[in-house]
């Protein structure tokens, strides 16, 4: 295998120097371009000068290129003309209505345990209330010693109240 390449290497490289020794085959020397002749010449300068006029006019012509009255890109009429708003009085929001006061918390002993109440000052008037039961916009979730918690009706929001 390795006689093999070699010898095919060997070829190769005969092959490449041959090549490049052997040069340009005989009778086909490469000729200079010979000059144009002055008739020739004149022809060429002149049909140079057809195409510089001709690209002139072309330049004129966009020169003269006046813009559209119209934008393509827009589809409306025109301005329409401005609206005037009527004057706006201001609100005047309502006051939220009061939050109960927790005025006391009143335990009664009973079998097996104690049962709480609480005591709520609600726009003047008193109200006594357990577990479940309903003050103003809140309903009472739990009653402890130290304090009330108020589950709103509406919102999931939870207030606790304590004694003050």
């Amino acid at each position: 295998m390795q006689r093999l390449a070699v010898a095919l290497l060997l070829g190769g490289v005969l092959l490449l120097a041959s090549w490049v020794v052997a040069g340009d085959p005989p009778g086909q020397s490469p000729e200079a371009p010979s000059a144009p002749r002055p008739d020739q010449v004149a022809q060429l300068v002149d049909d140079v000068n057809q195409q510089v006029e001709l690209l002139r006019q072309r330049l004129e012509l966009e020169r003269r290129f006046t813009p559209p009255n119209r934008n393509p890109f827009t589809f409306d009429a025109g301005v329409p003309p401005p609206v005037q708003a009527p004057p706006v009085e201001p609100v005047v929001a309502p006051e939220p209505p009061a939050m109960p006061q927790l005025v006391a918390i009143l335990t009664d002993k009973i079998e097996g345990g104690v049962s709480r109440r609480a005591v709520f000052s609600v726009n003047g008037t008193v109200q006594i209330l357990k577990v479940g039961d309903a003050v103003d916009r809140f309903e009472v979730a739990r009653i402890d010693a130290d304090g009330v918690d108020l589950k709103g009706r509406d919102t999931p929001a939870t207030v606790r109240l304590t004694i003050k």
